[in-house]
This record gives C-alpha cells, structure tokens and sequence, in this order.
C-alpha cells in the first residue's frame, strides 16, 4: 500500500485491541462467541484499511466529503471493539454474535455504499458545475487584472467588467464557438489593450447573452 504509513494507527489499534482481548486476564464464558467475535473484530479493520486506503488515494486533503466515511469505519469498529470484550467478560451464545456481527457489517457496508456514492455525485456536480462557469470567472479575473494596470481604457475596461459580472457564467454547447472567441480575444487583450478588442469582446458578451436567453424560453 502506498499509503501506510497513514493507515498505521487503524493497524496499531486493530493489533493492540486484539491482544489486550486475547490477554485480558478473564476466562471467556464462551469460547466459540469470542472466538468468533475476535474474527469478525479483525476482519472488519483489514476491510477498513482498503477502504480507508482507497479513499486516501482519491486526495483526501482536497475531498473532505471522504471524512463521513472515515467516521462511520470509526462508529462501527467501536461497536465491534464493545461486541469484543463483551463477549469475553459475558456469556454470549454464538447465534446471538452471528447475527449482531451481519447486522453490524450489512449496516456498514450499505451506509458506506451510500456514502461513497453521494461523494461521487457530489465530486461530479462540483466538476460539471466548474466546467460550466470556469470561462467566465477566467474573463473577469483577466479584466480585474487589467483594471489595475490599465489607465487609458478604464471606462471601457469597467463597462465591460461590468456586463462579465452581472451576465449568465453558464456554457453549454451554444455558446462554446462564442466562448472560444472570447477566450482569443481576452488573451489579445491581455498582451496588448486596445479599444477595438474591448468592443469585439462586448459585442460577443451580448451575443452570448442572446443566445442564453434564447435557449431558457
């Protein structure tokens, strides 16, 4: 695993607990039940790990929508940990631990399925959303840096900040062939600001607004 130096702590304390179970100085009433429970204790964190794993390769440090899912791990390896020693200090018969530990698991695993799915959804949202809006911002951030330099056109400049900010950021396919000559001439702009460029720019902005409003009737 790349990430093991992360996921070590999940191993430290899954290997600790284990053996302070195993140590614990009690005679377990039921040896089948924490035998078994001892099992399911350990296979619940190798599970973890993976999970835990994958979901520090998707950049963690950058999709705190992970961090539910690490939560829940922690809820459900805390219940197993109880269930553990429970069964050591307690007697248990086997049928009862059999099915609180499938309850435990299908639990587990249906609320990370939904978990990970809503991430994933949301991840998709947040990208098509930025793929829709990240020419626009690309525009006004250019004319905002423009304005600071840029004394002899600043009316024209303002004007057109002006129409950037209050217009639809939206692009979809109508307006891609547009957007694609905005973007030329903000980059002609940027190298050299010129009166004719500034006013080929706004006309295309109320091009492209036309086109939006079209398409929403």
């Amino acid at each position: 695993m790349k990430n093991i130096k992360i996921i070590m702590p999940n191993i430290i304390v899954c290997i600790v607990l284990s053996l302070i179970a195993i140590i614990l100085p009690i005679v377990p009433q039921n040896t089948i039940s924490f035998i078994y429970s001892l099992c399911c204790f350990i296979l619940f964190n190798i599970i973890g790990c993976f999970i835990n794993n994958r979901l520090i390769e998707n950049n963690l440090k950058k999709d705190l929508n992970n961090i539910p899912t690490f939560y829940l791990y922690i809820i459900f390896d805390i219940l197993l940990t109880l269930l553990l020693f429970v069964s050591k200090i307690i007697s248990i018969s086997i049928n009862l631990v059999v099915i609180l530990t499938m309850i435990l698991f299908t639990a587990f695993f249906v609320m990370a399925y939904l978990l990970i799915n809503a991430k994933k959804y949301i991840n998709n949202h947040d990208e098509e959303v930025y793929k829709k809006t990240c020419n626009s911002k690309k525009w006004i951030t250019s004319i905002e840096y423009l304005l600071t330099k840029e004394e002899r056109y600043n009316k024209e400049l303002n004007n057109l900040y002006d129409i950037l900010k209050y217009m639809d950021v939206t692009s979809n396919k109508a307006t891609n062939e547009i957007d694609n000559e905005i973007n030329e001439l903000i980059n002609v702009i940027e190298k050299k600001v010129e009166l004719e460029t500034i006013n080929s720019i706004e006309k295309l902005l109320n091009k492209r607004k036309i086109i939006l409003k079209n398409e929403k009737r």
